[in-house]
């Protein structure tokens, strides 16, 4: 086999998709953008491969080859989010608002894709992991009340944080420490479940096998911390809107598909009731009940090691508070305003958009809480038949205002 003829090949494949796409109508222009981006450096491998005709050491050949397949199993996923981006199942009127939220928390100069994915949970490509500059963020199609799920995005812009503070080294002695306390405190057991590595005594543990043996504690604890972070981010921008697209998502919680690298579903919904306490937010009464506890006599998916890195996750929830507001502080985000909420909340009870120089958190704040009323329209019967559609439209329709004040104001600056 031909590994030039059949890696060029395979990499004029993503070419013409590449040149599809620029030729497509792309609603949102950071998708043509980074369609440009994929296509070039598509293009640039294509040809550095292509050269390697010349080259008579095959293991040089085999290596270069290799890395060009490497680039393009990276790359040729953001070809699918950016087809996706022109699904009409996206909520384009919310892009602009959204946009300049991406840019405001985390670089001014950030560019986002937003997709309709056939995932069930949105999930973000991270600022700094795939395409440099730029923010995928996949929502999915499936969920019919687009406008109030945006909330999510909070989240996943909580990612690229995570990635431009670089999180992961910072608080990596922090987590390794906090899991080591908790192996310490539960040593019998964590050296009879690790007695195939011949571990003896906690000084074995610190031995190269043994920190071999505990290691995936660490790792997966970290993971949670991440994911606990980008949930109080979220909460920070968005308020209340936040934690109620989390359980109208998420609730009660899925609990039998758990992977170790999430904190338990209902654990992280205590920790945004805690959050929401000390920031002011208020949230229904319910709001952790709706979530499954954890089963009677079940470990975590990790067993023993799996319910220390669940605790020791926990153990770090106030440092998180306080690196997610003081971020979002110095990023210039406030809380939403109750005042405007309420403003905007007549607005919608109105049936009509609103036009109060509301956020989106504040505009999504009032969605929801219109949402969850159940009589509002309750005199309307024409309406409340369709109230979720309704709803859905108005925030649409507000978003497209907030957007045009926006351009306005930055047009005068």
């Amino acid at each position: 086999m031909d590994i030039i003829e059949t890696t060029v090949r395979k990499l004029e494949g993503a070419l013409d998709r590449a040149e599809g796409l620029l030729s497509a109508r792309l609603v949102q222009h950071d998708a043509s953008d980074a369609a440009q981006r994929l296509l070039d450096l598509f293009m640039a491998q294509r040809d550095d491969v292509a050269a390697l005709v010349q080259v008579g050491n095959v293991d040089v050949v085999a290596t270069r080859c290799d890395v060009a397949l490497a680039e393009l199993v990276r790359w040729t996923p953001l070809l699918g989010l950016i087809h996706r981006s022109k699904s009409s199942a996206n909520p384009f009127e919310m892009y602009g608002p959204l946009l300049a939220m991406a840019q405001q928390a985390v670089r001014p100069d950030i560019r986002l894709v937003v997709s309709s994915e056939w995932d069930f949970s949105p999930f973000t490509m991270p600022h700094g992991t795939t395409l440099e500059g730029f923010v995928f963020v996949g929502m999915p199609a499936t969920v019919p009340d687009k406008g109030l799920l945006i909330a999510l995005a909070g989240h996943e812009f909580g990612h690229s944080v995570w990635v431009v503070r670089d999180a992961k080294t910072v608080l990596g002695p922090a987590v390794f420490q906090v899991v080591w306390d908790r192996i310490r405190a539960r040593l019998t057991e964590v050296l009879l479940a690790l007695s195939a590595y011949h571990i003896q005594d906690e000084a074995g543990l610190l031995t190269l096998d043994g920190l071999r043996a505990w290691r995936p504690a660490c790792w997966w604890a970290l993971e949670q911390v991440e994911e606990l972070f980008c949930d109080l981010f979220g909460l920070r921008l968005f308020g209340a809107a936040y934690a109620h697209a989390f359980a109208y998502l998420l609730a009660p919680g899925l609990v039998d598909h758990r992977v170790q690298t999430y904190p338990h579903p209902r654990s992280r919904a205590e920790v945004i009731v805690r959050a929401a306490q000390r920031w002011g937010i208020t949230l229904p009464a319910d709001f952790v009940d709706v979530f499954l506890p954890p089963k009677p006599g079940t470990s975590a998916p990790g067993g023993l090691l799996g319910e220390i890195a669940d605790a020791a996750a926990l153990d770090l929830v106030d440092r998180l508070l306080a690196d997610a507001e003081g971020h979002a502080r110095d990023r210039g985000f406030e809380l939403p305003r109750a005042a405007v909420v309420e403003l905007v909340r007549r607005d919608l009870a109105m049936v009509v958009p609103s036009d109060r120089g509301a956020t989106l958190a504040e505009l999504l704040c009032a969605g929801w809480q219109v949402r969850t009323d159940s009589g509002v329209w309750a005199s309307l019967p024409h309406i409340l038949a369709e109230r979720h559609r309704v709803l859905d439209d108005l925030l649409l329709k507000s978003a497209q205002v907030l957007e045009y004040h926006e351009r306005i104001q930055a047009a005068a600056a």
